[in-house]
């Protein structure tokens, strides 16, 4: 009974892009499918088991990385890629460097299908001021960076400074932003440290084409930040991120580490604005009926 959901991939795959061929919708199904049984194509099972996501994948030019259904053995026990997954940073990178195998086995988790790794601390400007923050691989949206030792000492943004000497925080209390214009992103690790109260809840979210596809909850004190890492395994292939608290407060953010998959269209802040905070904060004041 394969042929319903086949044909159902195909159709799907034909209406994302009605100018392909028969032969090159074909040509898509067999290279991305899941294969089974013996290596390669086979009597009993084809070319294996259809895949909707990665078809779609491999037509949107978005490759075909993908973790594979098989088991491995470490440390003396099966495991498999969610298992992978749900390890820290540095210990995925560790145990995918140790064993080729496992880094055949999860493509995706151990980051063998490309992807520009940026780190983003907001350390670049040296004022300590609090301006409009912009990266050059990335667009923030209502994100401020400052030396919190200049002007909150003994606070969140203190305590949330993870590389010195700057911070960033969300102006005003209101969702702070990250857009990759044309291109993808995953999230891979962040600092989150609320600035003024302990069990602050802040929504992570993760969208793609304006979907909402990934999504964590986690309450932040003011005294230690926050690092996820494992956590957010699922903030991938996404154009936009977004940090947001319901109390209308700051959140201190600290150290994003993201893997830009394909590049963004970065529009670079002007004179207008890239003003001060305080600026934008009583232009902000002045334009409230």
């Amino acid at each position: 009974m394969a042929t319903p959901h086949v044909s159902g991939v195909a159709a799907l795959l034909w209406s994302l892009d009605t100018a392909k061929s028969a032969v090159e919708i074909r040509k898509i199904l067999e290279d991305s499918s899941e294969d089974l049984g013996a290596e390669g194509r086979d009597n009993s099972f084809g070319h294996g088991l259809v895949r909707a996501d990665r078809a779609k994948a491999l037509l949107m030019g978005e490759g075909t990385c993908v973790d594979s259904t098989k088991k491995f053995v470490w440390a003396g026990i099966e495991r498999d890629c969610a298992w992978l997954r749900s390890q820290r940073t540095f210990d995925r990178e560790s145990i995918c460097l140790v064993d080729k195998d496992i880094a055949d086995a999860c493509p995706k988790t151990c980051m063998e299908c490309g992807g520009t790794e940026v780190v983003i601390n907001f350390d670049e400007d040296s004022s300590g001021w609090i301006k409009p923050y912009s990266h050059s691989d990335i667009q923030f949206e209502n994100a401020y960076s400052f030396d919190a030792s200049k002007y909150y000492s003994g606070t969140g943004y203190n305590y949330g400074t993870v590389s010195r000497p700057n911070v960033a925080l969300n102006g005003w209390g209101d969702a702070m932003g990250m857009r990759c214009p044309d291109g993808q992103f995953n999230l891979r690790s962040i600092s989150l440290t609320s600035a003024w109260y302990n069990y602050l809840p802040v929504n992570i979210e993760g969208y793609k084409y304006g979907f909402l596809t990934a999504f964590l909850r986690t309450s932040l004190n003011s005294r230690t930040p926050t690092r996820l890492d494992s956590e957010l395994a699922s903030f991938e292939n996404i154009d936009y991120l977004v940090i947001r608290n319901y109390y209308g407060t700051q959140v201190a953010v600290d150290d994003i580490m993201v893997d830009i998959m394909s590049p963004c269209t970065v529009q670079v802040l002007d004179v207008v604005e890239s003003a001060s905070y305080e600026d934008a904060a009583a232009q902000k004041a002045s334009d409230t009926p």
